[in-house]
């Protein structure tokens, strides 16, 4: 199914449609505006880096990145400098309360001045870390004399976390319900944003504890997050256990972030077959009933066609295949430091100075949607001039003579770009301030032109960076399609105007 490209289409039609569109994709070079500068390219390469090879689960993601972190280690006795292949972190095994007492040391414990461990069964390797919670009161041991060496259970860590950061509910008895003390547990979890996806249902495994712990360390002790080992190749495929739709609607949207190859999404039996019904109908874009969003759009390539393909391999479980990311989304993902998405270390290194020197600092304040994109387009234009000999040279049919301009590298070696490269730099720095956005291209003055969609509080808008850099202002800049048809812009794509159909101008409700 083409995704890029009007709401519906008739099976018979497809075929001959995907080939129009593949030749006139091929033939688009998007240039528009005017400047009269360039320079020459350092030489950083957008090649991705397609060598991950490795099968996952969120919650192994999630202990992959505390190892890059230098917050767990590998289970095989080597700690240092493994590769994707060798890294053995159990996360589908049971973890012993031990090993749980090391590692919540290692994320957020301190020493106890004089203070010793109570617990005759400890080892000394873990003196410290029991010491530590005995002290501050997290643990209280399985009896006075024993702390517990066997697996620690769900309502056991849970329990700790509780008594470690205070939690304290906003219902009351009469809102518990019947709920056992678990289920309390899980919803104080919930309430103080510790519990992700995994923790309500099924056994209770280490991946289940990498997951709490990232969120952890993610939201209070951000600044343990650095890279001390060699970053994770992108996985191959991941693997979801789901119990539900909104259950694999969260799982998605945090598998993603991985950029996989390929997802399997895998239901609970006891799953209600309505839900299957709603995720085949909104992921599976060749059934003839769809009806909803193109699902993950603001993350693929939107001038590709083919972004993935969905087939049911039995009843419960579903494959998804995924295929030409935007690079403002890997450029996203790779500013982390941790997940490797290019081959180019140099490029990957550059994403990640600009990412902490330009975009990190707007992301520690707090801005309101309005106030993110305008200073997202501020930061475009103030560091971008618009490529005139790469337009020249098109125009005279002499081909690119400055490919990286209409990419993100062009962005990144001196901001010398054309209209697609301003597209794809504004997508990037949206994605990080937390904001939807997608490259749309059309039309603009009867040239191919590239500009944006971006979401402002749940409604979307148009913006052409671009032409802001060029002399036109604020005109174009959270506009309706309307506005934008009526002046001198033109959508290749039914899909932009409809399914994600911009009705109104910022300043008309503002």
């Amino acid at each position: 199914m083409i995704l890029n490209f009007g709401k519906r289409f008739q099976p018979q039609n497809r075929c001959v449609l995907r080939q129009l569109l593949m030749t006139l994709l091929t033939a688009f070079i998007f240039v528009a505006g005017a400047a009269s500068v360039r320079a020459d390219a350092d030489g950083y390469s957008e090649a991705l880096w397609y060598n991950g090879n490795y099968d996952s689960t969120l919650g192994d993601m999630a202990g992959r990145r505390l190892y890059v972190y230098g917050l767990i280690d590998s289970m095989n006795g080597d700690t240092d400098n493994l590769s994707d292949d060798k890294l053995d972190l159990a996360s589908a095994q049971p973890i012993s309360r031990l090993e749980l007492a090391g590692m919540l040391y290692r994320l957020c414990g301190s020493d106890s001045a004089g203070a010793e461990c109570p617990f005759s069964d400890v080892p000394e390797k873990y003196a410290k870390p029991v010491a530590w919670m005995y002290n501050t009161g997290v643990t209280r041991g399985v009896s006075s004399e024993l702390y517990g060496t066997g697996e620690v259970t769900r309502v056991q860590f849970l329990t700790m976390l509780s008594r470690l950061f205070s939690w304290e509910s906003s219902g009351s008895d009469v809102q518990w319900g019947d709920l056992g003390y678990e289920d309390r547990m899980i919803v104080l979890a919930r309430e103080n944003n510790l519990v992700p996806v995994g923790m309500s249902s099924g056994g209770f495994t280490r991946g289940d504890v990498y997951l709490v712990f990232l969120a952890l360390a993610e939201q209070r002790f951000p600044e343990i997050l650095t890279a001390v080992q060699p970053e994770m190749s992108r996985p191959y495929q991941i693997t979801l256990t789901a119990s539900s739709f909104l259950d694999a609607e969260e799982q998605l949207a945090i598998a993603m972030q991985y950029v996989p190859a390929r997802i399997y999404v895998n239901f609970s039996k006891d799953c209600p077959a309505v839900d299957l019904k709603a995720f085949r109908e909104k992921y599976d874009m060749d059934d003839p009933e769809h009806a909803g969003e193109y699902p993950f759009t603001t993350i693929f390539n939107t001038s590709a066609t083919g972004n993935y393909a969905f087939s049911r391999k039995n009843p419960l479980c579903y494959e998804m295949l995924f295929y030409n990311y935007a690079p403002a989304y890997l450029a996203t993902v790779d500013a982390a430091d941790w997940l490797r998405c290019y081959a180019d270390q140099a490029y990957s290194q550059r994403i990640s100075k600009f990412w902490s020197k330009e975009i990190q600092p707007l992301t520690e304040r707090n801005m309101t949607d309005y106030t993110k994109a305008s200073m997202a387009q501020e930061m475009v234009c103030r560091l971008s001039a618009y490529d005139w000999s790469e337009y020249e040279s098109i125009s005279h049919r002499n081909g690119s003579i400055h490919p990286q301009a209409h990419e993100i590298a062009g962005f990144l070696d001196g901001g010398v770009i054309v209209c697609d490269g301003y597209a794809k730099a504004y997508q990037w720095i949206c994605r990080c301030l937390g904001l939807d956005c997608f490259v749309v291209y059309g039309i603009g003055n009867s040239d191919n032109h590239a500009w944006n969609k971006v979401k402002l509080d749940g409604i979307w808008y148009n913006a052409d960076v671009c032409w802001k850099d060029t002399g036109s202002g604020d005109t174009y800049f959270l506009k309706s399609d309307a506005f934008f048809q009526r002046n001198s812009h033109s959508f290749r794509d039914e899909y932009v105007t409809t399914v994600f159909s911009s009705s109104k101008n910022y300043e008309l409700w503002s």
